[in-house]
């Protein structure tokens, strides 16, 4: 590219993002269809009202990219989670967008930092440090949008998920992360839904024991791609089973 080139969005700029992949763990699946319907389809609703032109805002240093605007996890988190669950569905959340001002001040839009008591637990009553939290809580179904780091995506299912459960706080988790076509037009180190799922895919099964998994319905969002079609779920969800390996 010309030094003097600006870059440009990779996908349409009219485009709207769309849940692309879904996959159940432990029943997630189940969960939804008999007790979360309302709670699942609020969340879509809010994915699906991300435009392209809104989300293709950040500049990267790497050369490989310099070419093109990348999808930008702040401002994903901030219109998903502030603009979109907290202010338009009245979930509760536990989000700081403070460190991206400057794609959030590219679409016209200011930082804000939301911390819902109900978004946080104590490990145990007496560590001081022990606190965990999730970004999105509503009825018993806590949501982690993952656009960052890919070491924290099985941490969600398998630990903090679980941590939340045991205390009574929640009978459902619901992972969020970028499709394998949407992480390639993102900074490098980002996990995305088919890294999760073969992740999970490869543990041992006894791993975790049983009981203490919780059902987790994982989902695969991006711009390109087909549409899961959400009137025939059953069909469209990959299910999930616990690989028996013991080695590789």
């Amino acid at each position: 590219m010309p030094e003097d080139a600006e870059p440009t969005i990779p996908v349409d700029p009219d485009l709207m993002m769309k849940v692309t992949d879904i996959f159940s763990y432990n029943g997630g699946l189940e969960a939804v269809q008999s007790e979360y319907t309302k709670e699942f389809n609020e969340l879509v609703e809010v994915i699906r009202s991300n435009k392209a032109e809104q989300v293709y805002v950040k500049e990267s240093s790497e050369d490989h990219l310099k070419d093109m605007l990348l999808a930008s996890p702040g401002v994903m988190n901030h219109n998903i989670l502030i603009e979109g669950l907290y202010d338009d569905k009245s979930w509760k959340i536990d989000h700081a967008s403070g460190r991206n001002w400057r794609d959030l001040e590219k679409i016209g839009k200011e930082t804000r930092s939301i911390n819902n008591e109900e978004c946080a637990i104590d490990i145990k009553p007496t560590e001081r440090w022990g606190k965990r939290s999730v970004d999105a809580m509503k009825n018993g179904v806590a949501i982690e949008a993952q656009f960052g780091k890919y070491a924290f995506m099985v941490y969600d299912v398998l630990g903090k998920f679980g941590h939340f459960n045991r205390a009574g706080r929640i009978n459902l988790g619901i992972e969020l992360l970028p499709s394998n076509e949407m992480v390639q037009q993102m900074s490098t180190g980002i996990g995305y839904y088919e890294q999760l799922k073969t992740e999970l895919e490869h543990l041992p099964d006894d791993y975790i024991s049983e009981e203490y998994r919780i059902p987790t319905l994982t989902i695969g969002v991006g711009f390109e791609g087909n549409s899961i079609n959400m009137d025939n779920l059953s069909n469209e969800v990959e299910q999930y089973e616990q690989a028996k390996m013991s080695k590789y």
